[in-house]
């Protein structure tokens, strides 16, 4: 097992020496690092940021993911900010502003749009459309929950987060634990 460095928003590997372009959200908001030469500090910094994380490689299977047991799907919510970003037309870092914003007005709101887009990612390993499979399953935005949906009701799969499983549902649960912790936490 080889340990690599790798930009957890976007999934490409860091290498010490080489040129870097890293955005992530840190304590004072969006921010930027980008430099010609990566070093150890800057390196260590941005791990301790999360922006970049240490990931194994098998040496035979280079092409393996580096999300882990997730279905090949990213783990990291800085990538779904910046996908919901693309599809608003803006950069990444604009992106982790609006939605920054977002998230202080209205939570469930924040939660809902990376909901979603955990949702499109999760559902790009099936081959048909959502509409065709037996079962729909979402996740309350009040409490949390999995629920199933009744397909009768569904009119289209534009705006709410749909899953073809309770697998599907609980890896996202488990993509977006730091902010449905934060959600529904008891008072």
């Amino acid at each position: 097992m080889k340990k690599i460095f790798v930009d957890v928003r976007t999934g490409k590997q860091v290498s010490l020496g080489q040129p870097y372009d890293i955005q992530f959200i840190g304590p004072q908001g969006s921010m930027r690092l980008a430099g010609d030469q990566m070093n150890k500090s800057v390196l260590s910094l941005l791990i301790a940021c999360g922006a970049v994380k240490e990931v194994e490689v098998s040496e035979e299977k280079k092409e393996r993911s580096i999300y882990g047991n997730l279905g090949g799907v990213p783990d990291n919510i800085g990538f779904y900010i910046s996908q919901a970003g693309k599809k608003l037309g803006v950069d990444p870092l604009s992106a982790c502003e609006l939605l920054e914003m977002v998230a202080i007005m209205n939570p469930t709101a924040f939660f809902s749009i990376l909901l979603r887009e955990v949702a499109v990612e999760l559902d790009k390993k099936y081959p048909d459309h959502i509409e065709n499979s037996k079962e729909i399953y979402y996740i309350n935005v009040f409490n949390g929950t999995i629920t199933k949906a009744d397909k009768a009701w569904i009119r289209n799969y534009r705006n709410f987060a749909a899953f073809r499983t309770v697998e599907d549902a609980r890896v996202a649960c488990k993509i977006l634990s730091p902010i449905m912790k934060d959600l529904f936490k008891r008072k």
